[in-house]
């Protein structure tokens, strides 16, 4: 599992989300402020398999070309099940 954090210009913010959406990929949009990228942007958290890592970033390309970053960081814990732990959170089961 990799997490893709990718900052994207405002404007293309939406229809980002949208094309990723439209492939079967979901994030977590969160509004930038401050000295990334200078200001107007919005960071994507995206989670993926490692096979599509490559599939996401074409997307993000198609509608930022040239305006955004992304980085792509290994989520070991998601592969050992931690991630999975954390389900039961606030549902009365123990972590």
């Amino acid at each position: 599992m990799k997490l893709i954090v990718a900052i994207v210009p405002d404007h293309a913010a939406g229809k980002a989300e949208r094309s990723l959406v439209a492939a079967g990929f979901t994030s977590t949009r969160l509004a930038t402020t401050g000295d990334i990228l200078e200001a107007g942007n919005t960071t994507l958290l995206i989670g993926v398999p490692g096979t599509r890592v490559d599939r996401v970033l074409r997307l993000l390309r198609e509608w930022a070309p040239g305006e955004g970053e992304a980085f792509v960081l290994a989520t070991q814990a998601a592969e050992a099940g931690v991630i999975q732990a954390f389900a039961g959170v606030g549902a009365g089961r123990p972590v």
